[in-house]
């Protein structure tokens, strides 16, 4: 790749804070699905608190997923011969971005992890062959993008059941408290968000400033240091993605599906909360999105399974299984022409 401003790291900083702007402007409307489709929240306040929650997840949430990602996942490939990873990141942040737009004009809730993920699978590929695939880690990461979502799916189920049984010693006045604790489940929920997508981000940055390979080169055990100007600028661009609203999807999510009633919202919300906040405590990149929608249908499926639009949860579907594919087949062209130096 001869082109000196691809090669700079400033080019690709600023290519991933684009991305992390997006990842925010897509998962807004997932994130606040629920809480706007039960009339609990107006869009706009939806969108400005959960801005503020997810600013403050990226803050002050720690740096496990960053380990997972930087030292864990690539730190094989750091550790051997000069690994040129301005081509793998630039082509894994392009193809996500572009499978994300055609994700957004579809208004499908496409996982922003299975399109940044699918693209450093093709761009790995393309640049290194199946070395990076010799690496365990690949496969938790694997296991934990496809079990989340389920893992959402049935303690939604189990949530929403045990609502509706205590509802029926509830009195009226129940239903204030459990708006409520609906409005505060959602702001958890995007910082739980913050936690997990935006340490996805900072991962991106560390590596493409080359910080990882340092500390993978540095000693056994390393420790990978995140400068606190990568966690302001993650924080500001995914919480102006918020603020943006993604209301395409929010329409697909919160009033396609089924009537989301307030128990349903509060049980796929606090599921949804507990599978991507444990996630995050692990070191482990759930999907944010597929765990939501997971658990929306949990509940759907909790109270009747036939109020279920099930053609539309087929098209979701659909569009998470060709996700990964897609993003790592347009990451591999990618990689290809930077790397033959046709740009």
């Amino acid at each position: 790749m001869d082109n000196v401003f691809l090669q700079g790291p400033l080019f690709l900083g600023g290519l991933i804070l684009v991305f992390a702007f997006s990842n925010g402007f897509r998962d807004s409307s997932t994130i606040v699905a629920t809480v706007v489709s039960t009339k609990t929240m107006t869009p706009r306040k939806a969108f400005f608190f959960c801005a503020v929650a997810e600013f403050l997840g990226v803050i002050f949430f720690g740096s496990a997923v960053v380990m997972t990602i930087s030292r864990d996942l690539f730190g094989p490939i750091l550790a051997g011969p000069k690994a040129d990873l301005q081509i793998v990141l630039l082509s894994a942040t392009g193809a996500a971005l572009v499978w994300g737009l055609i994700g957004w004009w579809a208004a499908w809730p496409i996982s922003n992890k299975h399109t940044i993920f699918g693209g450093l699978v093709g761009a790995s590929l393309g640049m290194w062959g199946f070395k990076f695939f010799q690496n365990f880690t690949f496969t938790i990461i694997i296991l934990v993008l496809i079990l989340s979502p389920l893992i959402g799916f049935l303690v939604s189920i189990a949530v929403t059941q045990t609502l509706h049984t205590a509802g029926e010693w509830l009195t009226p006045l129940a239903r204030g408290f459990l708006e409520k604790f609906h409005m505060a489940a959602c702001m958890m929920l995007a910082f739980a968000h913050g936690t997990n997508d935006g340490q996805i981000v900072i991962s991106l940055l560390v590596l493409g400033f080359g910080l990882a390979q340092a500390a993978v080169k540095g000693g056994m055990d390393p420790v990978v240091e995140i400068p606190f100007q990568f966690r302001l600028a993650v924080a500001v661009a995914l919480s102006l993605g918020v603020l943006t609203g993604g209301y395409r999807i929010l329409k697909k999510m919160g009033m396609s599906f089924y009537r989301i009633r307030l128990v349903q919202g509060v049980s796929a919300t606090i599921s949804s909360v507990g599978t991507v906040l444990g996630c995050s405590a692990l070191g482990l990149p759930a999907s944010t999105t597929q765990v939501i929608t997971g658990s929306i249908i949990g509940a759907g499926v909790a109270k009747s399974p036939a109020s279920v639009r099930w053609e539309i949860a087929q098209e979701i579907i659909l569009a998470w299984v060709v996700t990964l594919p897609m993003a790592a087949a347009i990451a591999l062209f990618f990689s290809k022409i930077l790397k033959e130096g046709w740009i």
